[in-house]
């Protein structure tokens, strides 16, 4: 074997070696530059798809949010101390429920249909066709009941009371005794429909949620029992409302507004998306 023989042998796995590093390394880069492409792509497309929890409602002026407010505070928390039953001597905790009451009066509203997850992309064309929705309705007038107290899910009962809230008084205005909150409410679902969202199947009440009553202790979804003072002071406020002298000032409906529900640790926030106004031609 002559000298140029062996050099070639003695470097060639050397000249291997580089040659397997550098396939490696491209590999490396490769699956790298795959892996980026794949989480930008991923990360455009959440982008484009997102959603937001929204509902469609009655934004309310600020004299009928304070006095919301002034009337929990004032009259209803009171009354939703819980009691402690005493037995051989022994305290023990009530039995009787307190109600998660909302105080923050910037989030009161009248609710017309929760539509829930909504996929951004659709909102161009939803808010287009309620837009044109509400040109065709006129604005009207509300009055708040100002004792006129309901609870969910029977709405003049306390059985069961999940959710409690003040109603309004709505003069009806055609024959078949059908008031324009109801009606408004009806078109806005009619809208809403053909874009995927399910029409409520509950009669719908107008209503300003007060309150929410804490379920039970052992971990039941049933709530618990109101507490007795609580109880009778709504029940005794439904038997007197709907008459003239408990209607607050009557305050005008001139939009309807879709609104987006944040969650929180400190609750929920409510972020006005788009107002839509009534027809104001005659």
């Amino acid at each position: 074997m002559d000298k140029t023989t062996c050099c070639v042998d003695k470097h060639t796995p050397r000249i291997d070696n580089s040659i397997q590093i550098m396939i490696a390394a491209f590999r490396l880069f490769y699956t790298i530059s795959f892996s980026l492409m794949t989480a930008m792509a991923l990360s455009t497309s959440t982008s484009i798809h997102c959603s937001k929890r929204l509902f469609l409602a009655i934004e309310l002026p600020d004299f009928i949010r304070h006095h919301c407010r002034e009337r929990i505070t004032q009259q209803l928390q009171p009354l939703d101390q819980p009691e402690v039953a005493v037995t051989n001597g022994n305290r023990k905790n009530a039995t009787t429920a307190s109600v998660n009451w909302i105080l923050d009066d910037s989030t009161y509203h009248c609710t017309l249909q929760f539509l829930g997850s909504v996929d951004t992309s659709i909102l161009p064309d939803l808010t287009l066709a309620l837009g044109e929705m509400c040109r065709h309705i006129s604005p009207f007038e509300l009055s708040l009941d100002n004792s006129k107290i309901g609870c969910f899910p029977h709405f003049d009962s306390t059985k069961n009371a999940r959710v409690l809230c003040f109603g309004f008084h709505i003069d009806s205005n055609n024959k078949n005794d059908t008031n324009t909150l109801t009606k408004l409410s009806r078109s806005v679902m009619d809208t809403t429909e053909p874009f995927g969202f399910p029409r409520e199947k509950r009669p719908f009440h107008a209503h300003v949620t007060l309150g929410r009553v804490k379920p039970m202790r052992n971990g039941q979804s049933r709530p618990m029992k109101l507490n007795p003072s609580l109880k009778q002071f709504i029940d005794e406020r439904m038997e007197t409302a709907g008459t003239t002298d408990t209607k607050l000032q009557p305050f005008p409906v001139r939009h309807v507004s879709l609104i987006e529900s944040i969650s929180s640790q400190q609750g929920p926030s409510y972020k006005t998306i788009e107002r839509f106004d009534l027809c104001t031609e005659p």
